[in-house]
């Protein structure tokens, strides 16, 4: 049964003519780059405000969209659903801009309006994206921009940076690796 509140909403910010609502997470300074942490299928879980919470420590500002309005699951019949009723059309206006950690769903074929630098993660082993992806993504990026963006292969199964590790796929050494690497090319790139 999803959760239909969450204790994780922080804040409320205008978005595309409406109200939407997230977490938000400040560096310890008060300042700094922002970011957009998206959630996963299971809502904005305490996993994503702890993703938000991390990237605040490393000195940007994180909000995290609440796509869902407060439901939260850790059933994956439940997350399909939600995910299944999501309005698309407005989550995509929500989100317009953000990039998602690691590639999953509906991709666009055209990169040609693509400015910013992309670095993604993919595990060799993820049982919904194949490994195929990861090469299709950078000739999609390279052929619409003309810059190749940063794909990182790791020996691990899909959500392998989930520390809730719903799919039995979190893979310690792998997250934190790509945790590392990812707080190195945002600050490379945003700072």
């Amino acid at each position: 049964m999803a959760e239909t509140e969450n204790p994780r909403q922080n804040m409320t910010f205008p978005s595309n003519g409406h109200e939407a609502h997230g977490y938000l997470a400040l560096p310890p300074s008060g300042s700094g780059p922002g970011l957009v942490v998206i959630q996963e299928w299971w809502g904005l879980t305490s996993h994503i405000a702890d993703i938000t919470d991390r990237f605040a420590a490393a000195g940007f500002v994180a909000l995290a969209p609440d796509l869902y309005g407060g439901a939260t699951t850790h059933d994956a019949d439940e997350a399909g659903r939600l995910m299944g009723e999501l309005p698309i059309a407005q989550a995509t206006k929500d989100l317009a801009g953000a990039v998602a950690f690691y590639p999953v769903g509906n991709v666009p074929d055209d990169y040609a309006g693509l400015q910013a630098a992309v670095l993604a993660h993919f595990g060799e082993q993820d049982a919904f994206v194949p490994i195929t992806a990861a090469d299709d993504l950078a000739d999609k990026i390279k052929a619409g921009n003309g810059q190749s963006p940063e794909i990182a292969r790791y020996p691990a199964g899909h959500a392998f940076v989930n520390d809730q590790n719903l799919l039995g796929t979190h893979d310690r050494e792998q997250a934190a690796k790509a945790w590392d690497r990812t707080v190195a090319f945002l600050h490379e790139h945003l700072d």
